[in-house]
């Protein structure tokens, strides 16, 4: 088991979303979260999986859409907000249309986080 903080399982995200070709937009306020996913579901993404779990502190959700051959992962939890994950290039047109920061690796979207 790989010890958490140790430099491989730091890397290991980063390595994850390289080699997929994933981008991620993180900490999305839950009314513009609400929003997009209203919007996507507009523009032909279709709606093929979904979780809740709603305790009485802690709240999150995930939703699976997909749009031809292309898919994106929601998630949303009541402490950090949205979170949304899929490829690089659907990933970043929705950046720049919706006024968003997409980035590669997941560390680097972390609040406590940032690119110089």
């Amino acid at each position: 088991m790989i010890k958490k903080g140790t430099w491989i399982s730091r890397n290991l995200p980063k390595l994850r979303n390289n080699a997929l070709g994933l981008a991620t937009i993180q900490d999305i306020p839950t009314e513009k979260f609400v929003d997009l996913i209203k919007s996507l579901k507009s523009e032909g993404w279709d709606i093929v999986g979904n979780y809740y779990n709603g305790g009485v502190i802690y709240h999150q959700s995930k939703i699976k859409l997909k749009r031809s051959s292309s898919k994106l992962t929601l998630e949303w939890n009541s402490k950090d907000g949205g979170h949304i994950e899929g490829a690089d290039e659907v990933i970043r047109k929705i950046a720049r249309t919706y006024d968003f920061v997409a980035v590669n690796d997941r560390h680097w979207a972390q609040k406590d986080n940032f690119v110089a």
